[in-house]
């Protein structure tokens, strides 16, 4: 067995600190951890002045435009190349998840790495998004919605380091063997044989999830979480609000507002209006590069302004899963009622564990490096846990203080404080969590980068150019491997229309349901589709559709760049577009746009094309009736 505790600070979070004058990490976990959002811009300027890292809350007479601070910042050198390697590959990450490419990999459930869709605020039931989409990712975009991809962490190799990276392992190729059975409850095994003699900065385990949010939406309503997380804004920009009031102070998994939760008296945990009507701990937009972290308890919401979609990446640090309260309460859960404990006491000592501060803060990480030694009296008195160095001493007097002296004081019921309830149980109860997820994640994330070398490997090495087959310029397979921002798009034809309704059928797609679009952009779609159509064998690139939208119109800042591809993708997966290529018998001409000719006249060809017999089709847009109004 190789030691998982065998850990580094975390480069990511030195270049995060280095943005904010330099700060440390002591000085992060003793004044911001878990208690305020810190916002993390990637400029050589502070932060913004939406933003006061002292008070934190916005200083409204201060706020400036978007275009005043964006043309203020500057860019940042992190000189760290996981920072650099995610910011340069943004949208290969997310066509990567969009196209369901990395994730072949791994041993996970394919249903469990299925993204949700959000529309109208909530996630769509599976049976609708089959009935409606197909499952088809570019098509759910198209109609509006928001994705929301889970542990994205083993499905993107480039999201895959960066976790490493955050959990201390990023120069570590040792793991623990994944067939090692660990059970989270047991206590009676020693690991003081792995301990570390000092903390490290970094977080002892993280996971990720991605969020894809289409221009003027919201994916989710405000809400509060039981974790802390850092944003990672990846493509795009969205405008962000923290609020300072908090409502519940580092809430458990089912104190959690806004989620639709009902707490333990029955009550619907509803945001408070008090929180929403109050001032911000941060109110700004997060651009590409820049980082936000947000403790747990505090209400947070975001939506996406203009015409620009946004991605980003949601690190989740289970800061409730590492808490003396909460792990008291999984252990007095199993606790059996009997002559020495009646379950009145067992009640009691419930809702006090709950009314605790210190016992609701996570007791990882630590600063490093650890704390003084212990007095030679006590008993196997540290613990490394997830990189850092806990007094366990310390805790069993917090526990002492805090719960048996004034909620039980029979002597018998000490027996289950030390076999149940101690604090050297506790910790390594969390320890023990910590290591299985760390086990599970790092052997699939290692998994991961080793395919995603290879591939890289394989393309690098591959050079032999194959003759081009009906299947690379239509149907599912075309859209899904070879169209991108740059690809040459035509209309289609009769012939070519026909083979791709063909491999409709066969391969099951979402085809049959036609072009699903968001009702505010369906004639800017219908215009795109009809230009092209009317060039006969021109040919014009994917980014360039939008040189046929009224710059002026409303619905057209609705359309980016994400838009276009989608709507690029689908159409030559449903058999309305073709990829120009050289080796087609179609002639190709590249269509250029002269953008000072009116709507009517707006198009012209380098050369005289040849008309080709184009049969008349049916409309393919269809304007959605259940698309997302945020």
């Amino acid at each position: 067995m190789v030691d998982t505790m065998t850990k580094s600070s975390s480069r990511v979070i030195e270049s995060l600190l280095k943005r904010n004058n330099n700060m440390n990490w002591n000085e992060f976990i003793t004044t911001i951890w878990e208690e305020k959002c810190m916002y993390f811009p990637v400029s050589t300027a502070s932060a913004s002045a939406n933003y006061d890292d002292d008070k934190g809350v916005v200083d409204d007479a201060a706020i400036m435009t978007s275009k005043t601070k964006l043309a203020s910042k500057t860019k940042n050198d992190d000189d760290n190349p996981i920072l650099d390697e995610i910011k340069n590959n943004g949208w290969n990450v997310l066509i990567g998840l969009m196209d369901g490419d990395d994730n072949d990999g791994n041993d996970s459930n394919s249903n469990s790495l299925r993204p949700l869709i959000f529309q109208n605020l909530q996630p769509l039931p599976s049976k609708d998004i089959q009935e409606l989409y197909g499952n088809n990712l570019y098509s759910a975009y198209l109609a509006g919605s928001s994705l929301v991809w889970n542990h994205v962490d083993i499905q993107s190799s480039f999201i895959a380091k960066l976790c490493q990276d955050l959990q201390g392992e990023h120069e570590r190729e040792a793991y623990m063997d994944s067939s090692t059975d660990i059970d989270i409850d047991d206590t009676t095994r020693d690991s003081s044989d792995i301990d570390n003699n000092s903390s490290c900065g970094c977080f002892p385990h993280v996971y990720a999830n991605a969020y894809l949010t289409p221009p003027q939406s919201q994916t989710v309503p405000p809400h509060a979480d039981d974790r802390d997380v850092f944003i990672f804004q990846i493509c795009g920009r969205k405008l962000w609000n923290v609020y300072s009031k908090i409502p519940i102070k580092h809430p458990y998994t089912n104190e959690q507002v806004g989620k639709g939760d009902i707490d333990d008296d029955g009550l619907d945990l509803d945001v408070p209006l008090e929180v929403l009507n109050g001032p911000l701990a941060f109110n700004d937009y997060l651009n590409e590069g820049d980082v936000l972290y947000i403790p747990r308890g505090m209400v947070h919401e975001a939506k996406t302004t203009n015409n620009e979609f946004s991605f980003h990446i949601t690190i989740a640090i289970a800061t409730h899963d590492w808490t003396i309260g909460g792990n008291l309460l999984e252990r007095m859960a199993k606790i059996k009622v009997c002559a020495l404990m009646s379950a009145e006491d067992l009640q009691t000592m419930k809702k006090l564990v709950r009314t605790i501060p210190n016992f609701r803060k996570s007791v990882v990480p630590t600063t490093t490096p650890p704390p003084p030694p212990p007095p030679p009296t006590a008993y196997n008195n540290t613990k490394n846990v997830g990189g850092s160095i806990i007094d366990i001493t310390k805790i069993q007097n917090q526990i002492d203080n805090h719960l048996f002296n004034s909620a039980i004081s029979s002597d018998d019921f000490i027996y289950y404080r030390n076999q149940m309830i101690s604090a050297q149980n506790i910790i390594y109860g969390i320890k023990k969590k910590i290591d299985a997820h760390n086990i599970r994640s790092s052997e699939q994330r290692k998994k991961l980068l080793l395919l995603h070398g290879s591939k890289a490997k394989s393309k690098s090495t591959s050079k032999k150019q194959q003759s081009t087959t009906m299947d690379d310029i239509i149907g599912p397979y075309a859209a899904k491997n070879n169209v991108s921002l740059d690809t040459l798009i035509r209309a289609s034809t009769q012939s070519e229309r026909e083979y791709a309704k063909q491999q409709e059928l066969l391969s099951g797609s979402a085809a049959s349901n036609g072009l699903n679009v968001r009702d505010e952009i369906g004639d800017e779609i219908n215009t795109i589709i009809s230009q092209i159509k009317q060039q006969n064998s021109g040919a014009i690139k994917v980014k360039d559709f939008n040189k046929y939208l009224r710059s002026n119109d409303a619905s057209s800042s609705l359309v980016c760049n994400l838009t276009l591809l989608c709507l690029a993708k689908r159409a030559v997966e449903l058999g309305a577009f073709a990829i120009a290529t050289t080796t087609t018998t179609t002639t190709t001409t590249t269509i250029e746009v002269d953008d000072n000719k009116n709507k009517n006249d707006k198009t012209s060809t380098t050369k005289k094309m040849k008309r080709e017999d184009y049969h008349s089709s049916n409309e393919v847009v269809n304007s959605s009736s259940k698309q997302q109004k945020t």
